[in-house]
């Protein structure tokens, strides 16, 4: 009796049949889910929506190519959900207006980009305002050693001319003709003296220079250092 106990009735389905039958259940419905996802697809497509030229509203399956520069909006055909909006197409105008918009921006950023470069030369450049001062004065006093140095041999240039034009006139007076050598050399020098103002007057303008960005780029120090308050 107690062997009897265990043992297994032969009416009630194995392991292996039970496992059998349930895959079977299993492929049948992946193949029902399939095909009932195959006929969806099937069935479902899109339709296209816009607004023609004369302000009428069309609702398609297909949209005319000379119509789809208007823009449109793609729906499921289903449920109506707008898939997609196609807006329409700039005209010449408009491209041009927002081609200048696109360079103005081009500019902005090539601006904020050398002002960035230009701050991180600062801080790596000088350490200090008192630095910054330092190296201006230095080079406004270079400036000044030519501008002398200029003003010194055009003050010669001009003795110079004195003197040919001082010979020029002697002849003038004796009655003789100023000879063309005298006069060639008096064009020249003051074709000299011209060419040492030009001198002068430029390094003038490179101190006023100098002094203007010096004092914008200390100014600017100081607001990266934190020197003084942002207005």
């Amino acid at each position: 009796m107690f062997r009897s106990s265990f043992m297994i009735n032969s009416t009630q389905p194995n392991g292996r049949s039970v496992a059998r039958k349930f895959r079977q259940v299993i492929s049948r419905t992946a193949v029902l889910v399939l095909g009932v996802a195959l006929s969806q697809a099937a069935i479902s497509g899109t339709l296209y929506r816009w607004t023609d030229e004369q302000g009428q509203r069309h609702m398609e399956t297909i949209i005319p190519a000379d119509e789809a520069r208007l823009g449109y909006e793609v729906l499921d055909d289903r449920s109506f959900r707008v898939l997609k909006k196609v807006h329409r197409a700039l005209t010449s105008e408009e491209l041009a207006v927002a081609a200048a918009a696109k360079e103005v921006e081009r500019k902005k950023q090539i601006v904020t980009e050398a002002a960035a470069r230009h701050d991180r030369t600062l801080l790596a450049t000088y350490m200090s305002v008192d630095g910054m001062e330092m190296a201006r004065n230095g080079q406004i006093k270079t400036l000044n050693s030519i501008i002398e140095s200029t003003e010194r041999t055009r003050e010669r240039l001009k003795s110079n001319l004195d003197d040919l034009i001082g010979s020029a006139a002697s002849y003038e007076r004796d009655g003789r003709k100023v000879p063309v050598s005298t006069e060639k050399d008096i064009e020249a020098v003051r074709a000299q003296i011209l060419s040492q103002d030009n001198i002068i007057d430029e390094n003038h303008q490179k101190q006023r220079t100098i002094t203007a960005q010096f004092g914008a780029d200390i100014e600017r120090f100081k607001q990266l250092k934190g020197l003084v308050d942002l207005p």
